[in-house]
């Protein structure tokens, strides 16, 4: 049954304190994906009104000076303060923590980093560019496998993020006032059940952590101990300087807990470790499950391609110009939301099997149709 909504609000520009007249307003219903149901500019006084019929959740966006601001409509609420902000090409910015988690599958060893980012400019501004504001450094020779920001809705969305040079990355995401945390997933070879990670800080950063699974092996020179969490063993290292090494290597095996079909015990562990370690952990987690599926399949399409080389003797082709990109990445949001929604405990077991099969088989043969299409 549909329900009438009538939303009603005002945008304030929180940088100079008065309201913000002209800016253009969409009302966003939240259903398999960001669907605009309305648009409007704000009067003279900065006001907006929205009357449309829905069941789903919605949120209030606001495009200003090139960058959108959000907030979510609460039930049975019809009237809201939207804030946005001047924005800012120059601007500095602050790294509360990084935090490295590790698991290893299948020969390979996947990496998730949250770098938790702090804009506390006065007054508040925001700090934007079209090529991005925020860097980060990965180890030589290694790509960021998804880059993800947590959005207004709680749920990570897949951003863009590009290489500037020397193992550096920046991320395109403006940064708002206020907190941003950023998810970035890699992999490195593992065959040897062993990997060293060296990575030269761009920013100062007031505490990073290192969480492992419990059965492996760390060598951390500078981390302290911090005991265990939810099978997971924590190093920290505090008040780290811009241009400092961090160098750490892991050994050894661990139970595949983001593989299909864990035991209830391991999928109770994956759960808590959003409680007591971090707020936001399970967004790694279901981050490192996304490039694991993905990867998987990757894999997949490459034998495919290696095969059909060897059968027509000849070198193997470069994989189509026509890839059905927007197929892919769409493919791929899915079932980082459907990970996403496990990991809350907002899906049964049942579900979650039934839907990530079918997500994984349309990637399958998506994939697969692009390896075998003609050069």
């Amino acid at each position: 049954m549909l329900v009438r909504a009538d939303v009603r609000g005002t945008v304030i520009n929180d940088t100079t304190g008065r309201p913000a007249a002209g800016v253009e307003v969409h009302l966003v219903v939240l259903d398999e994906g960001m669907q605009v149901a309305e648009k409007t500019r704000t009067d003279a006084q900065g006001r907006f009104a929205f009357s449309a019929a829905t069941t789903k959740p919605m949120m209030v966006r606001a495009t200003y000076q090139g960058v959108n601001y959000h907030e979510m409509v609460s039930p049975g609420s019809s009237s809201l303060t939207l804030r946005v902000y001047e924005a800012r090409a120059a601007g500095r910015y602050e790294v509360e923590r990084l935090t490295y988690l590790v698991q290893p599958m299948e020969g390979r060893l996947l990496i998730g980093r949250e770098y938790s980012v702090r804009n506390a400019t006065t007054p508040p501004v925001t700090l934007f560019r079209p090529e991005g504001i925020f860097t980060f450094a990965l180890p030589e020779g290694v790509r960021p496998e998804r880059v993800s920001v947590v959005g207004a809705s709680g749920m990570p969305l897949a951003i863009a993020a590009r290489e500037v040079g020397d193992g550096t990355w920046r991320i395109e995401h403006p940064l708002r006032p206020g907190t941003t945390q950023f998810f970035v997933v890699s992999q490195l070879p593992y065959s040897e059940e062993r990997a060293h990670i060296r990575e030269v800080l761009p920013w100062n950063v007031g505490r990073v952590r290192l969480l492992v699974p419990e059965p492996m092996s760390v060598e951390a020179a500078g981390f302290r101990p911090l005991g265990s969490e939810q099978g997971l063993s924590v190093y920290v290292l505090d008040d780290a300087r811009a241009g400092m090494e961090i160098s750490w290597s892991v050994s050894g095996r661990a139970p595949n807990i983001l593989a299909e079909g864990p035991s209830e015990e391991a999928r109770g562990a994956v759960r808590a470790v959003a409680g007591p370690i971090a707020k936001r952990q399970w967004i790694i987690l279901a981050a490192l499950a996304l490039a694991f599926a993905v990867s998987s399949v990757m894999a997949v399409r490459r034998n495919h391609a290696l095969r059909r080389t060897v059968s027509e003797g000849a070198e193997a082709s470069r994989p189509s110009s026509g890839t059905p990109t927007r197929d892919l990445t769409a493919l791929k949001d899915e079932l980082f939301a459907l990970e996403v929604r496990r990991q809350r405990g907002e899906i049964s077991e049942a579900d979650y099997e039934a839907k990530r099969r079918a997500l994984q088989h349309s990637l399958e043969a998506a994939l697969r149709s692009d390896a075998e299409a003609p050069s």
